[in-house]
């Protein structure tokens, strides 16, 4: 008998694979400050979806410890970790476009 060259865990999760892509966070703040009518400058955009990401890759590490984990919805996303500390009307904006 010979010994296996692979094992493969299952965890219940999801596998996926993702690729980079070159100007995505200038290119998705100018489609979100436009959404938002300039509410907030270009520039905070940018630093928010930036600092979402950041919350969203410790939100999904803290996530694997909970025996039933729950799972990230698009508008808590946008709603809780992008535009937490928008004025109002700019939140309203990207929680009506989440999907």
């Amino acid at each position: 008998m010979r010994p296996p060259r692979a094992l493969l865990l299952d965890f219940g999760g999801v596998v996926v694979e993702t690729a980079s892509r070159p100007g995505w966070l200038a290119e998705l703040a100018g489609e979100v400050h436009t959404l938002i009518g300039g509410a907030l400058p270009l520039a905070d955009v940018e630093v928010d979806l930036m600092a979402a990401k950041t919350a969203d890759r410790s939100w999904k590490d803290a996530m694997s410890r909970p025996f039933a984990p729950a799972e990230m919805t698009h508008r808590m996303f946008w709603g809780d970790f992008v535009a937490a500390d928008w004025p109002e009307s700019a939140r309203e904006s990207v929680l009506a476009h989440a999907t």
